[in-house]
């Protein structure tokens, strides 16, 4: 509910866009507290069901740099030791080639999330 929420906001909305970032950081962050500490993966060293399951969703983020101002708006450069593993899974994620091999193009989730935007 928070990617969408974050996703959906528009000035109308009886919370700012401000709100829904921090709301969707806030389960991020819970997300990666649960991680092992030392990765890549969610459970360690090696690829499993919660990182296909989250793959998904975690390669759509850049449709909030798309679409919202602001965008994602995730600290990289604070030291903050939590932001730094989520993006140590985050790119493990995103460059492992068979997410890459079964991606469809960019174009097509534009398209397909501008009705939310």
């Amino acid at each position: 509910p928070a990617f969408y929420r974050f996703l959906q906001h528009t000035p109308e909305k009886p919370y700012t866009i401000e709100q829904a970032r921090a709301e969707f950081h806030k389960h991020i962050r819970t997300l990666t507290e649960q991680m092992d500490p030392d990765g890549p993966w969610f459970l360690g060293e090696h690829l499993s069901l919660v990182d296909i399951s989250l793959a998904p969703w975690a390669k759509r983020l850049w449709l909030l740099d798309h679409y919202k101002s602001g965008g994602l708006g995730i600290p990289q450069t604070d030291g903050d030791a939590i932001w730094q593993r989520w993006f140590k899974w985050y790119h493990a994620i995103v460059d492992r080639q068979s997410v890459k091999d079964t991606w469809s193009a960019d174009e097509r989730y534009i398209i397909a999330y501008k009705r939310y935007a």
